[in-house]
């Protein structure tokens, strides 16, 4: 619902910006609201870049706490992780954008 305010309201930038901030809690409403407005409204790219977002905001807090309690050397391995997963959903978005 918010999701599709925003977009109307603001374009991508508000989906974006809704993406990005829900996301710093659950993934889940924002694949699933994204998913729902693709082809509808919202372009498939804008959907699929609200996801990766969001995935990215969510990364970030699941890292977090492991971080801060697992000391440095558990910090750069799991940032390290976190990251290859990251660049892997990049590197799939970006390879599937049409040119």
């Amino acid at each position: 619902m918010g999701s599709k305010i925003l977009f109307t309201l603001f374009g991508e930038p508000g989906l974006l910006v809704i993406a990005g901030v829900s996301g710093f809690a659950d993934v889940d409403p924002v694949t699933l609201s994204a998913a729902r407005l693709a082809g509808t409204g919202v372009s498939v790219n804008d959907a699929a870049m609200a996801i990766l977002l969001a995935g990215a905001a969510n990364l970030i807090t699941k890292m977090t706490v492991p971080v801060l309690l697992g000391g440095r050397r558990f910090g750069v391995q799991l940032a390290a992780t976190g990251a290859l997963a990251l660049a892997a959903g990049a590197a799939v978005f970006f390879s599937t954008v049409p040119k």
